[in-house]
């Protein structure tokens, strides 16, 4: 494979349908490869075979993340590093709701890989306003709270203090109430 792995590519069983991917990690010195793809379909209780090709050299880019993420408004993963360049904030998702990371936001390693230290001051992440669906919509956040003694916002748009139809919305964990688990 390239040093960087952008000619990895992922086929289905039959040898021919190429599959979406959006690879998150690759290193060449051990072939560790972390990638998300897009499966037609995972049956239960029975394996699912696909295949990983690599070492075409001539290959263009094989990456095909907003494929991968097509049905999600937006897609962070949160693993740049916020001091690299931009976006740090990458949207693999069709919207393209690219951001930046701001204040002293950092790139720290985590137990399930990389991810984006916040100080809870002033660090935030910001990306393009966009509309959230009407209908259900699910978000799912890994974190890991210093402070459990106060609300820490994990995603908001608009202005969560609006009185009536704003469009506003606030995701967040709430204090602790009684004594903290240890």
């Amino acid at each position: 494979a390239l040093p960087d792995g952008s000619d990895l590519r992922f086929v289905a069983a039959d040898g021919i349908t190429q599959l979406a991917h959006e690879l998150e990690s690759y290193d060449p010195l051990t072939g560790t490869v972390t990638a998300w793809v897009r499966l037609p379909s995972i049956t239960s209780g029975s394996a699912t075979t696909f295949q990983l090709y690599a070492g075409a050299i001539d290959a263009p880019a094989q990456q095909r993340p907003r494929e991968v993420w097509g049905d999600a408004v937006a897609l962070w993963q949160l693993a740049a590093d916020p001091a690299g360049p931009a976006p740090a904030l990458d949207d693999s998702g069709p919207g393209r709701l690219d951001g930046v990371a701001l204040a002293d936001a950092v790139r720290v390693d985590t137990p399930t890989g990389p991810g984006i230290q916040l100080d809870g001051t002033l660090d935030r992440l910001e990306s393009a306003p966009f509309v959230p669906p009407r209908n259900a919509m699910s978000a799912s956040v890994l974190l890991r709270l210093d402070d459990g003694s106060r609300e820490q916002v994990l995603v908001a748009q608009g202005d969560p203090t609006a009185i009536g139809p704003s469009g506003a919305f606030e995701l967040a964990a709430e204090p602790t109430v009684g004594d903290p688990v240890a």
